[in-house]
């Protein structure tokens, strides 16, 4: 086995105590649409493909938005007009990984993650969770878009090895998750 040549390591996400919000209800529809856009090497250590992953953003979000009807579409629907009357959520997933020292970038870019870190540590672990998301609220007449990047980076020292770099990775996703619940619930704001 050669350990070297696996340069991203990839685990389920997971979160626990998700708060439901109580604004929307049954007649509400969430129209949700993701995208994984991330270029994993096949040498990479996965433990959670990408239909996983896009799994879990779906029930964090169905967890959180229990109250409203939500509408899973798949990611070929990306790119489609947001329907009138409806709250449209795209996820277009940029990064979701972790690496030791510069392996983290693979997939990502230097550019990218140095919005991030800055100068990567070489002698850490180093997770990253990042998505671009729009928020499209069409509601009673309404035409409210919302564009953002959230992305969520973090370096630990190899105290624990892999469970290091998988707790980094767990934490990341976690912000990541919290910023995109905060993202929907403020541009659903009636003002």
């Amino acid at each position: 086995m050669n350990i070297s040549a696996q340069k991203l390591y990839i685990w389920k996400p997971s979160m626990e105590d998700i708060a439901q919000r109580g604004y929307l209800s049954l007649s509400d529809t969430i129209d949700i649409v993701l995208y994984d856009g991330r270029a994993v090497p096949k040498e990479s250590k996965v433990e959670c493909s990408s239909e996983e992953l896009m799994n879990e953003i779906v029930n964090n979000l169905k967890t959180a938005y229990a109250g409203a009807t939500c509408i899973v579409y798949p990611p070929s629907s990306y790119h489609k007009k947001p329907l009138s009357n409806h709250i449209t959520i795209k996820i277009g997933i940029s990064a979701y990984q972790a690496g030791f020292g510069d392996d983290v970038e693979v997939g990502v870019g230097r550019e990218a993650i140095g919005v991030l870190f800055g100068s990567i540590p070489k002698t850490r672990w180093n997770a990253l969770t990042a998505m671009n998301v729009i928020i499209y609220d069409k509601r009673n007449g309404r035409e409210v878009k919302q564009t953002k990047t959230i992305q969520h980076g973090l370096s630990k020292h190899n105290t624990w090895g892999y469970k290091t770099s998988r707790g980094a990775l767990h934490e990341t996703y976690v912000h990541t998750m919290i910023e995109l619940f905060l993202l929907i619930d403020n541009s659903l704001m009636e003002e």
